[in-house]
């Protein structure tokens, strides 16, 4: 399935409607969320098992496309071996500019393994050194931000070794849930989908992405699917059945409150745009931000993370590509 766009469709990540400093912020509180998630889909796609395997060459080579602020590639570092090595990019020099920041400060022992570059990922297989270069690929949050997504996972593809893994995490916008009915949550996505489709994008695209890997020649394509889900006055398992997401420090208490603050930043980095594009009103801001105050005394409430349901990617690139 393709997705509409329009006369104001843009280019070079572009797409992305959350303001840059809230966009870092939201990323930390996102990446807490979803880091057990991930964690889970590299361990099912068989990356984490390929790069143990690594050792005796010493060498394992992972990019990460679409890095942001650098909280999901610091985590990647954590779940790899030591003999791996991973190269972060993204279009958006400020992000990228933070995220060496963070390594020089945070994480100076891995300065040797993590590279970050200003780079597209829809040219990426045209960078130096990048074709045919790497053992895995992983995108999270990206293929729904893009005009092109085919263009995107065949650029994705090139940079894999023959039998690499591509790993792609994304969302379905239309795969939301809220009970009783959360205003924030409901607008947020109504106007999140009507936005990007404005913008030549489409955050419904998370269950259309295997067609998009078949289509890029990709093959041993599968799939994982869930709706990450926040509760208070209902314990809400963790959102994985690994024994890695099923550990004892769960706390659905706190994982309820880190899923409001992510609905009011998502809420307030996107609404200047929503504003912009007529997606949304401010009256209909305010009705938000008062259904928000109101789900912290709530005695139950159930809803989902801004992007609706998850899907969970991986397909291997063929001997002879």
């Amino acid at each position: 399935m393709t997705s509409k766009t329009s006369s104001k469709a843009r280019s070079g990540g572009d797409q992305y409607i959350h303001n840059q400093k809230e966009s870092s912020e939201r990323q930390h509180i996102l990446n807490k969320c979803f880091r057990r998630t991930s964690h889970d889909a590299f361990e099912k796609s068989g990356i984490l098992n390929s790069a143990a395997a690594a050792r005796v060459r010493g060498d394992f080579r992972v990019i990460e496309i679409g890095c942001g602020a650098g909280f999901s590639t610091f985590d990647l570092a954590e779940w790899l071996p030591p003999h791996a090595s991973i190269t972060a990019i993204d279009t958006n020099e400020a992000m990228i500019s933070l995220a060496r920041q963070r390594l020089l400060s945070a994480h100076p022992e891995w300065s040797d393994r993590i590279e970050f570059r200003v780079e597209n990922g829809e040219e990426a297989a045209k960078a130096d050194g990048f074709a045919c270069t790497f053992d895995a690929v992983w995108m999270r949050y990206v293929v729904v931000h893009v005009p092109d997504p085919i263009a995107l996972i065949k650029a994705a593809a090139s940079c894999l070794k023959p039998m690499g893994v591509l790993l792609i995490e994304d969302c379905n916008a239309d795969g939301s849930i809220c009970d009783p009915p959360l205003f924030a949550n409901t607008l947020i996505h109504k106007a999140h989908i009507a936005a990007s489709l404005k913008l030549g994008a489409d955050v419904r695209r998370g269950p259309w992405i295997g067609g998009y890997m078949r289509q890029a020649g990709l093959e041993n394509i599968s799939c994982n699917s869930f709706v990450p889900a926040f509760g208070k006055g209902v314990d809400v398992q963790p959102w994985c059945n690994g024994s890695f997401t099923c550990s004892d420090d769960f706390d659905s208490t706190s994982h309820y409150n880190h899923g409001l603050k992510l609905l009011r930043m998502s809420l307030e980095s996107a609404a200047p745009s929503f504003i912009e594009l007529g997606t949304c009103k401010e009256e209909e801001l305010e009705k938000a931000r008062a259904s928000l105050e109101k789900a912290e005394s709530a005695d139950y409430q159930l809803f989902s993370v801004p992007g609706g349901q998850t899907f969970q990617w991986w397909g291997t690139k063929p001997i002879g590509e």
